[in-house]
């Protein structure tokens, strides 16, 4: 449709650049004409004054003159008529017609110009990514409509390997997508673009953080930090840090930097909900009635464990959830006498190290650093242990899974 408008405003253009070039050689023709007929009459006149001295000095008689004469008229209205009839002559309106087809073949040149730059493929990446702003898609219809867009990204940056909204629109989609290594690969890629780009750096913290399995490396927390002091307000790096400081039992920490990421969130969205969600899960950790559990524990020293083996120590619900409600770590040789628990150190949850009565509490040596027990580690148990009662307990590793 678009192309059909355009090619009738040029088709307007023509007519009215060269209907002025017919109009103006037809006039300058018609001024040929009656030039050439003025002096035609002219020059009749002359001699008819020449023929009529010529017989006043009787050079020629009366029948003579009479013949002259007519011959004359005869040559006058002979080339009158020859005016009258003029032919045209094509060569004199080669020009015109010559204008004429290059406005025709415009559209189509432009037109061609178009698809070889380039240009018809970005409208479609346009035209999907308004598509896939519709609220009301599928969740299948969307993650096809991402795959078709991608592949024409992937395509398009082919042309334009530096093209800084493609990287950016390919490394988003693909954290939704959650391929965090490939959003990660994308990042890096415009990130040498726009190294000091704040939003940029903090997305690729993001596409870091959960690449690494959602661990706080070095790298991540470098990036966080960098973004930070480039942008105080950025909501993302701010997320992140609130989490990092979390983790570490720093709830206070934690809780400011929610905030702060909060100020600069657009109100009633999932990211406002979710930071307002964490920010009261954390302040019921500043509010602890300083709970503390002391552990103990005893290795015998028939097991001979390397002393860079990780120890976790852990306490959960008698006959209840499986998931700790206070835990640590420690490699061996750093592990103190006496072992600390208390509410500050529970995962999230609705309970914590305080509010159950019946505790059981783990101690268990991996030699592969895993979380999950496997063959080779060694473990012991209190059992049943009374914590509204009892503040001390005492772990023998007797256990070799």
């Amino acid at each position: 449709m678009m192309w059909l408008i355009f090619a009738l405003l040029v088709s307007l253009a023509a007519f009215f650049i060269i209907l002025p070039l017919f109009k103006k050689e037809i006039e300058n023709e018609s001024l040929s004409l009656n030039m050439e007929q003025l002096e035609n009459n002219s020059v009749f006149k002359e001699q008819k004054i020449k023929l009529s001295k010529m017989l006043e000095d009787g050079l020629i008689d009366i029948t003579e003159y009479s013949k002259l004469i007519l011959e004359y008229e005869r040559i006058s209205l002979r080339d009158a008529d020859g005016y009258s009839k003029p032919t045209t002559n094509i060569s004199d309106n080669k020009g015109s017609w010559i204008l004429l087809l290059c406005l025709l073949l415009m559209p189509i040149f432009v037109f061609s110009m178009y698809n070889s730059l380039g240009a018809s493929a970005d409208l479609n990446i346009a035209h999907l990514l308004e598509k896939r702003s519709n609220l009301g898609l599928s969740k299948l219809g969307r993650v096809e409509l991402n795959k078709n867009l991608q592949e024409k990204i992937y395509k398009r940056l082919q042309d334009k390997p530096n093209h800084a909204y493609y990287l950016i629109t390919l490394a988003q989609l693909k954290m939704e997508n959650r391929d965090f290594l490939g959003a990660k690969e994308s990042y890096l890629k415009i990130l040498k673009l726009r190294p000091n780009d704040s939003d940029l750096l903090s997305e690729y913290a993001q596409a870091l953080y959960f690449s690494e399995n959602r661990k706080f490396t070095k790298e991540v927390k470098s990036i966080i930090n960098k973004t930070i002091k480039l942008n105080p307000n950025n909501a993302v790096a701010l997320g992140l840090n609130g989490i990092n400081y979390f983790e570490q039992g720093l709830y206070r920490l934690a809780i400011k930097s929610w905030e702060n990421a909060l100020k600069v969130t657009k109100k009633n969205t999932p990211e406002a909900n979710a930071l307002n969600t964490s920010i009261l899960h954390a302040k019921k950790f500043t509010n602890v009635n300083n709970y503390r559990l002391s552990v103990e524990i005893e290795i015998p020293e028939k097991y001979r464990i390397n002393k860079d083996n990780i120890i976790y120590i852990y306490a959960r619900e008698w006959e209840g959830s499986p998931k700790p409600l206070a835990a640590v770590k420690f490699k061996l040789s750093n592990l103190p006498k006496v072992v600390l628990l208390d509410d500050s150190m529970g995962m999230m949850g609705p309970k914590t190290l305080s509010s159950v009565e019946f505790l059981e509490i783990i101690a268990r040596i991996s030699a592969s650093g895993s979380v999950t027990p496997l063959p080779g580690d060694y473990q012991g148990s209190t059992g049943k242990f009374n914590a509204k009662e009892q503040k001390k307990a005492k772990i023998n590793i007797n256990i070799e899974l």
